[in-house]
Formats: structure tokens, sequence, C-alpha cells
């Protein structure tokens, strides 16, 4: 059962849907999101960091899907610095399936699936080198985002869906998030080859204050134990960008950035839990539309994350939409 709950619940962690790059809003400048993405997986890395399907595995099913809406809303204090509150991953909607298996020698069937929301993303971003940054500079930009994560499961309760592991019939829910306070910062840096082209390095660091087993997710929920510990999440990102204009007010903008994302072990009440710590690099080539001269100018972007290679994770596809508008106040 732990098994097939670790399993689980990493496919409800979408990667981070947002531009990485060290721009930020024009002054007075509003831009919402609006952010599905459709997450499929049919097997997992293990400790050793080789691909096995879920059959290998010994789990009631071949593919694992889930769907996830979030959202976003940025505006423009001034010419550098924007501030936001990012909500990606944000609700996840899994998919229902089932497992057989007896309890105390009687037959019966368990009901699955992944739901809930994921914590929300408080901040601001301010550019320290750019254009119009307090150290200007027309090659480079720089910029740093300092935030904090709030949990919003509050209504998720893991020790009654593990009661449901009983044998009762009802569906149970893996839960969706870790469901814990944290704080983050991000790092943002562009070298700028020319109007078209542009590198971008990005970093983001989140720490997870520790938090209440009986208020996180099924997959860490551990009765013998007070708390959790997630420790710190680090992703480092690598992307050459390009945009141009195809037609009047219509730009095109090409993205393959390859993204790296580690975790340490969990810890239950500073007991770690071995085999938890977790490594995953995926690619994600993404093309976007900015349509600049309708009523709402608004831009439309679809990507994909492709892992290559991790450790302990899931080997999860993404496919991400986004729809972007902007209003200027």
């Amino acid at each position: 059962m732990k098994k097939l709950l670790l399993v689980l619940i990493m496919l409800a962690l979408v990667l981070p849907a947002f531009a990485d790059d060290a721009k930020v809003l024009p002054k007075g400048v509003l831009r919402t999101y609006i952010v599905p993405v459709y997450s499929f997986a049919t097997g997992q890395y293990n400790e050793d960091g080789d691909l096995k399907d879920f059959t290998e595995l010994g789990q009631p099913t071949d593919k694992l899907t889930a769907f996830n809406l979030g959202g976003a809303i940025e505006y423009g204090v001034n010419e550098w610095i924007s501030a936001a509150v990012q909500w990606t991953p944000g609700y996840t909607f899994g998919a229902t399936f089932k497992s057989d298996g007896t309890i105390a020698g009687d037959f019966v069937e368990e009901s699955y699936t992944v739901q809930g929301p994921a914590e929300v993303f408080i901040g601001a971003k301010m550019q320290i080198v750019g254009e119009q940054a307090p150290v200007q500079n027309d090659m480079f930009r720089a910029a740093f985002a300092p935030g904090v994560m709030l949990p919003t499961a509050f209504g998720y309760d893991p020790e009654e869906e593990a009661a449901k592991t009983l044998g009762t019939g009802d569906e149970i829910n893996l839960g969706a998030s870790k469901n814990a306070t944290g704080l983050g910062a991000r790092f943002y840096a562009d070298y700028i080859i020319n109007k078209m082209f542009f590198l971008n390095l990005y970093s983001q660091f989140k720490y997870f204050f520790p938090v209440d087993t009986a208020k996180t997710d099924l997959a860490h929920y551990n009765p013998a134990a007070d708390e959790v510990d997630y420790g710190y999440e680090l992703t480092v990102e690598a992307e050459p960008h390009f945009n141009t204009m195809v037609a009047d007010g219509v730009e095109l903008s090409v993205g393959v950035p390859f993204t790296y994302v580690t975790t340490p072990d969990v810890k239950y009440d500073d007991t770690e839990a071995p085999d938890s710590a977790t490594n995953s690099l995926y690619v994600k080539p993404s093309v976007s539309t900015f349509l600049m001269k309708l009523p709402l100018p608004m831009e439309f972007k679809v990507g994909y994350e492709y892992p290559i290679m991790g450790t302990n994770i899931q080997a999860r596809n993404n496919v991400v939409f986004q729809i972007k508008t902007y209003m200027k106040f």
C-alpha cells in the first residue's frame, strides 16, 4: 500500500508552468493566467535511476493520468518590480482506478483518486539588472523573487482517508499537496544575444516548514509520528529562447528549457525515511503566440514536459497550456 501511495501522489505534482526569464511587467500592466495541465505516466524511476513500468512494480494499473487547473495574477508595480499570486500546480483532478485485495480473508475492491489543491505562492519579482532596472544594462537581465507558500487543502483529512482502506468501499482520495507552509526564492539571469535570442538561467529554492502528519497527504501520513519534514526543493533550469514578430502585432516565441529538480529524504520526527529523496531531469519545449492588437491582448502557449532521468519519482509526461491576458491600468 505504501509504495502504491507514493507512486500516486507524485502524479499530482506537475512542474511549474510560468515563464522563468528575468523580465518583469511594465508599470500598471496586469497579467492573468489560466493554466490547464494534462499529466500521464506509465512508470517510475527507482532508487537506482532505472525506469520501471507500473506493471513491473506490481501496481494495479499500467497508466495513471491526472488533470490540473492552475492560474495566476501578476501586476507591474513599477518598471522593475512585479507582484504576483501564483497557483500552479493548482487544483488536481486525478483519474480514479481500482485495486483488488483481501482483508481478513474477504475479497475487497478499493477505489483511488488524486484530488485537491496545491499550495499558493505569493511574492514579488524584482529586476535588479536590466534596461530600466536600478543597474541599467542592455545585454544582461537579472531578477530576484522572494515569496511565501501557503497551504490551501484545509478540509483534507488523511486519517479519515486511511480508514477507508479497511474495505469500506468508499473512494480513497490520496491528496494532492504537502499542505505545508514554506518560504521560497527564485533567481533569474538572461544573456541577451540579439533582439530575437537570449539565454536564460533560472533557479528556485523552496523550504517547507514541518507539518502535522494529520494535515499532510495520505502518501506521507504516518500515525506513529507527530510531524513530517519535507525539507527543501531545489530547481535549476537552463533555456535557449527565441522570439520574433511574424506579422503586425503577432509575436512568436519558442523555448527549450532543461529542468533539474531535487528534494532530500523526508523526515518523520527527525528520522529520515529511506529512499524518499527524489531527483528528476526534464526537457520542456514550448511555443507561444502573442496577439498584441486584440481589444484585450492575449498570449497562447503550449508546452510538453518530457522526463529524461530521475530517481524515486514518477516519469511524468505533462502537456501544459497557458492562456494569458494583459490589461493596462
